[in-house]
């Protein structure tokens, strides 16, 4: 795990300031060069071959320099069919499998990941983002200029001073419909995601940056599937060997594993239990009255894991706020925060932490998926008010189109898999993990979005995940074979974990209403997309922080100082 940052320019840059902008990301190491234009280095955080230092492994002579950001899980396999030490790094692997492949080499990972990849010999740059979009990989472009910015982290670009932050207001009205954006729009205007399953390739000549993007297919796993084929029995293997993956891939322990007391996590609690998986410590967010952390006690207790309460405090959350703002780098992602924040405190040698995130997206998990029509109709509505304001976007007019051409009720549910997968899950909840955590120096993983169990989800017949109305029908039975508990537990609605922070939040708007003065509220340039005044101080401080201080934070700055300081109507 680290965080890449790489800029083409013929100006003189600070740029080991720069890097200092991902340390969060990997504090364990830090190492940087410069070819021709381009500066380019990563910071590293030691979870695989801890015992080397990766600046050892590169030379100036090297004509091929690649390093990422994540896990390539089948390192060793690759090792074996291209006839190479089992025990080269993931940086040394990546190299020997562009040389032995080229480009197409990407197809053959199973992993999460964003890959920096330079091409000395062709002047070509290539940066890859792994099938499902669990990684990030962030770049902006100045064709005029010619000027490239590559980070894993939108703040870095934005401390830059050849990039001029400005809050883009097509993503705040995707958030404000949607309630997430699509790969084209991010919080400032001009920086771009690499999508899922693609790779940019740039040409390096100084008169000119070609890019290019491509998409690829990964190559897939054949599943001989019978006849009368149980489900259920397959699914418990396939996530078993996924859980099994994401644990044994360290030489860090012990690992942490994110219990909300829902079935998703829960599942994977006793997955672990059920494989001898031993050294997982279980954390939950939110005080000991909250319901879910009544059961997630339970489930811990039978499963006869450790569970530690993580318990913010208002105090905690308004010191840490400015902070948190700085490292999320956007609007969302404050419980993944403080969570890892306060695991980081428990236990410093803690790493990873293993997460149920991507089920409900699969698996039929909201409530949508239940009652879409309505959900419809309320989406409708959102989208006239903003057509109403003569704004729009692409995606919103994608969804639009969607809503006026459906057949019937099922047609509706498919477009919300589809959407919801490829669009929500990437671009809100995996990004709010990713940098949630990271910000604490703490990698998630996340079992449900293997490649292998994404394939074999996408064949599981659609009354496996939605059953006479109960949602994630195929993971609670095979939950059930392992914990006879009440029924209650199974069909009870559940608390995303964001709720967790709710009683701190409501608290926070109410004197968040004191602190914004009147003035601001009546002319405030994106009021007609904020939820309420949390949102307002949240974007403000996005604002101060990003676009009037470039990305840098006053030392000792307190939330309370905001709109002394804030000068941007």
């Amino acid at each position: 795990m680290c965080g890449i940052f790489g800029i083409w320019t013929s100006n003189k840059l600070n740029f080991k300031n720069l890097l200092k902008n991902l340390e969060h990301r990997g504090p364990d190491e830090t190492w940087f060069d410069k070819w021709d234009n381009l500066f380019f280095g990563f910071t590293r955080l030691k979870i695989k071959n801890i015992d080397k230092d990766i600046k050892n492994v590169f030379s100036k002579m090297d004509k091929i320099i690649a390093f990422l950001n994540g896990e390539i899980y089948n390192c060793q396999d690759l090792a074996k069919i291209m006839g190479v030490n089992k025990n080269q790094t993931e940086f040394e692997l990546i190299k020997t499998a562009y040389e032995t492949y080229g480009a197409d080499f990407v197809t053959r990972l199973d992993g999460m990941f964003a890959i920096f990849l330079l091409d000395k010999n062709n002047k070509k740059l290539f940066l890859f983002r792994d099938s499902i979009g669990i990684k990030p990989l962030y770049y902006f472009v100045d064709q005029r200029d010619q000027v490239l910015i590559i980070s894993s982290d939108i703040k870095s670009i934005c401390a830059c001073e050849l990039f001029h932050p400005k809050i883009n207001e097509k993503y705040l009205i995707n958030k404000h419909v949607l309630g997430f954006s699509d790969y084209n729009e991010n919080l400032f205007e001009g920086i771009k995601q690499i999508p899922p399953s693609h790779y940019l390739k740039i040409i390096l000549h100084r008169s000119e940056l070609k890019l290019s993007l491509k998409k690829y297919l990964v190559q897939k796993n054949r599943f001989n599937l019978k006849k009368n084929v149980d489900f259920i029995i397959e699914q418990q293997k396939i996530l078993e060997k996924s859980m099994y993956k994401r644990y044994s891939h360290s030489d860090v322990y012990p690992i942490g594993l994110m219990l909300s007391g829902g079935i998703d996590s829960s599942l994977l609690l006793f997955l672990a239990k059920r494989i001898r998986l031993t050294q997982i410590n279980c954390f939950f967010l939110g005080s000991e009255t909250n319901p879910d952390y009544i059961w997630a006690n339970k489930i811990s207790k039978i499963a006869k894991y450790p569970l530690f309460n993580i318990n913010i405090t208002m105090k905690e959350f308004l010191d840490g706020l400015p902070k948190a703002v700085y490292l999320l780098s956007g609007l969302n992602g404050f419980a993944s925060y403080f969570l890892s924040k306060k695991v980081k405190e428990f236990n410093p040698r803690i790493k990873i932490l293993i997460c149920g995130e991507g089920s409900d997206e699969f698996y039929g998990g909201y409530n949508i998926y239940l009652k879409p029509e309505a959900f419809w109709d309320n989406l409708h509505k959102k989208i006239q008010e903003i057509k109403l304001m003569d704004k729009s976007t692409k995606l919103i007019e994608k969804v639009e189109e969607t809503l006026n051409n459906y057949k019937d009720e099922q047609d509706l549910i498919d477009f919300l898999f589809e959407l919801w997968s490829h669009e929500q899950l990437v671009n809100n909840h995996l990004l709010i993990f990713d940098h949630g955590t990271l910000a604490n120096s703490i990698e998630t993983r996340v079992p449900y979005l293997d490649l292998c169990n994404i394939e074999f989800v996408r064949l599981i017949p659609k009354q496996l995940k939605i059953n006479n109305g109960k949602r994630k029908w195929i993971l609670k039975s095979i939950l059930k074979n392992f914990l006879v508990i009440d029924d209650f537990f199974y069909n009870r609605p559940k608390n995303a974990m964001p709720r967790s922070l709710s009683s701190i939040s409501d608290k926070f708007n109410q004197f968040a209403s004191e602190i914004i003065p009147r003035h601001w509220r009546k002319k405030h340039p994106f009021l007609q997309y904020l939820k309420n005044d949390f949102e307002m101080i949240i974007l403000d401080l996005i604002h101060f922080i990003f676009v009037q201080n470039h990305g840098e934070m006053p030392e000792n700055f307190s939330i309370f100082q905001l709109y002394e300081k804030l000068d941007y109507y």
